[in-house]
């Protein structure tokens, strides 16, 4: 006989939960993986950067994940539900990736080089981007840690 707590919970909300997570992992990996194409790829269709302005800008998102796991999740946890915080991540990346596939289109360019506006506005998403992925992944963690003790 197992002895496992989450055996006994209902399957429906078990898998609502695993699927949950393993979206929120698939959709990570595709933008880490199709963010450096959408970078280097040559303006009107990408942005035109160098490998060494794509490494910066992923570089500066080190701070921001910190940030973001120590100061920011903590204050809203306490103000907020963990499950509304999860809800409103699923939102948010909606709309951040449609942001993004929108910037090769911001035409504060050269015709070769990416401009300063949209350099910033790249980091501003990419920092958004960060922040909610490390929200998401720790309200999501907490709530499947929880779900079993809630159902006792």
């Amino acid at each position: 006989m197992c002895s496992w707590s989450w055996v006994s919970l209902p399957l429906v909300e078990t898998q609502t939960e695993l699927n949950t997570y393993r979206l929120l992992s698939f959709h990570a990996v595709i933008f880490d993986e199709t963010y450096p194409i959408l970078a280097s790829t040559l303006p009107p269709n990408g942005l035109g950067f160098k490998a060494s302005e794509i490494g910066f800008t992923l570089s500066i998102m080190g701070p921001v994940v910190v940030a973001t796991a120590l100061l920011l999740f903590p204050v809203l946890s306490r103000r907020f539900s963990v499950l509304l915080i999860s809800e409103t991540t699923c939102i948010s990346f909606s709309i951040i990736y449609i942001l993004f596939s929108l910037l090769p289109n911001v035409k504060f360019y050269s015709e070769q080089t990416p401009s300063s506006f949209q350099v910033l506005m790249l980091c501003i998403l990419m920092g958004l981007r960060f922040a909610t992925n490390v929200v998401s992944y720790t309200s999501l963690g907490i709530i499947v840690s929880t779900f079993p003790q809630a159902r006792k």
